[in-house]
């Protein structure tokens, strides 16, 4: 099991290669402002209806109504995955660099998939 200094070095060496550096500052500020605009929308609409719509389905319609601050934790839970998928990318780089790059791509897609879905809560909610 490595310990703390194992984990702090290969963070160190990934962050001296650009491209990791590079994705990962990309992810983050996307995952960032793309929560923030979320949330910027979501809030104000449920503390005005007091509901939110958090699914909507083409053939059956609205079928998932929650309280407000159920966005919370939903928005918590994304960024957790996008972090500790960079966490992850970072501590594996050392060891296996393509396994690194590919847990990156994977953060960088999910975060991408999981802003066009909360574009499309939005549209819904308001």
């Amino acid at each position: 099991m490595p310990n703390i200094d194992d984990w702090k070095f290969s963070l160190g060496v990934a962050w001296d290669d650009p491209w990791y550096r590079w994705q990962s500052l990309a992810t983050a500020m996307v995952a960032t402002v793309g929560v923030f605009l979320f949330l910027w929308r979501m809030i104000p609409e449920g503390v005005r209806s007091g509901l939110l719509v958090f699914h909507y389905n083409l053939y059956i319609g609205i079928d998932e109504v929650q309280p407000w601050p159920v966005v919370i934790p939903l928005v918590l839970a994304f960024l957790a995955v996008v972090g500790a998928d960079l966490l992850a990318s970072g501590f594996l780089f050392r060891r296996d660099r393509v396994a690194s790059r590919v847990l990156m791509c994977a953060a960088s897609v999910f975060c991408t998939l999981g802003l066009v879905g909360g574009f499309f809560l939005v549209l819904v909610n308001v």
